[in-house]
């Protein structure tokens, strides 16, 4: 397979953002000719040449943490995903296989423009003018103090951002940059999750900052409760269930709201389902309880007039509800529910983002003809 790069000339800032003392450009963008990634990919070396070019340099691990919460830093849109299996003929729960398509196409055109497609997807409800993009991806940096760049020949890279509990924790893949410690990567390396971004030191030239929204503009369109409840969902993307006796404690937050009778029920083990948990959690108590089945979700909406038949228009934001296991949730027996992403098409196709499928936040592919989908839950 051949390894992609965007050619540095062609390599474009659409923008820079205030953090702090320094500006931060928007991720570069790859101005190359079709087909291309949106974002452009490549090597610590060949990034630090466009550095250099926009006046700036790259940023340190410590400068990554404020650029993060500066603005909006997406969850990973970890490889192979669903889609992507099913395109090469692979399970999804096929570890060894999955790690062999990584080897193989990691560093693919069609991997990258997957990669830039499912990061699209993410930003349908996303408001650039309140939040600006600060990352969709990992990020080449350089060091502290006087390791400020890596032994001749390698690359310090800092890996995808992670919710823990509250607040950000950053992984770092590979080496201290602090220390100096020699990492894996070379210098000319990348992969479809390896993004550029350069901060300057000193303020852009007047064109290529940010153009102010003036303070007549129309205010944003107001979300619907499904709508903020879908934007918290696809910031969850890829959290998953932890093997053995201990639990991912992001799913832990997930189910500790749910109540039956009024009370708190108490759960914190990931080994339960919790589809209906992560649907409560990403509503924050709006609209519904917050509950641990999917039938107590029917029936609240019942109780509510929200409960829709199949065949019904649904929107973006509202809960695809399915049978699961041979019971029928509105009935009381188990059911699975997901959170409409886009709307079904002329074929019927609809996508859903959905907790507990395969064991984590995952984004779903189905058909409004499927015999499980049983109806719907309106969230407007």
């Amino acid at each position: 397979m051949t390894a992609y790069r965007s050619d540095p000339a062609r390599t474009t800032c659409a923008g820079w953002v205030p953090v702090g003392p320094v500006w931060v450009s928007l991720p570069l963008e790859d101005d190359g000719p079709d087909p291309r990634p949106t974002y452009a990919r490549m090597g610590y070396r060949a990034a630090l040449q466009v550095a250099k070019r926009l006046g700036g340099r790259l940023p340190t691990r410590r400068e990554m943490a404020a650029i993060a919460d500066a603005g909006l830093v997406l969850s990973p849109v970890a490889l192979p995903d669903a889609e992507l299996c099913h395109v090469h003929g692979v399970s999804v729960r096929d570890e060894a296989m999955k790690q062999h398509l990584r080897e193989v196409h990691m560093q693919s055109l069609e991997w990258m423009l997957h990669h830039d497609a499912q990061v699209a997807k993410q930003l349908l409800a996303w408001n650039p003018e309140r939040q600006p993009l600060m990352g969709c991806g990992k990020q080449w940096i350089r060091g502290e103090g006087v390791h400020q760049l890596p032994p001749g020949g390698t690359a310090w890279l800092m890996g995808w951002p992670h919710k823990a509990g509250v607040g950000w924790a950053w992984t770092q893949t590979g080496l201290d940059a602090e220390s100096g410690a020699r990492g894996f990567h070379d210098d000319l390396y990348a992969d479809y999750s390896s993004i550029v971004i350069v901060v300057r030191d000193t303020a852009p030239e007047l064109e290529d900052r940010p153009t102010p929204v003036p303070s007549t503009s129309p205010a944003p369109m107001t979300q619907t409760d499904g709508e903020r409840a879908l934007e918290r969902a696809l910031g969850e993307l890829g959290q998953r269930e932890v093997a053995g006796p201990r639990a991912n404690p992001r799913i832990s937050e997930y189910l500790a709201g749910c109540v039956r009778h009024g009370a708190p029920l108490g759960l914190v083990s990931d080994e339960i389902a919790w589809c209906a948990a992560f649907a409560g959690w990403c509503e924050q108590g709006q609209g519904h309880a917050w509950r641990a089945a999917v039938a107590e979700l029917v029936a609240d909406a019942v109780a509510a007039g929200t409960w829709r038949e199949v065949g019904y228009q649904a929107k973006c934001g509202d809960l695809p509800i399915w049978k699961r296991a041979g019971g029928d949730p509105r009935h009381g027996g188990p059911g699975h529910v997901g959170r409409l992403e886009v709307e079904a098409d002329a074929d019927t196709v609809f996508t859903s983002i959905e907790g507990n499928h395969d064991n984590q936040v995952a984004r779903v592919k189905h058909s409004t003809h499927e015999p499980d989908l049983v109806g719907w839950i309106a969230r407007a």
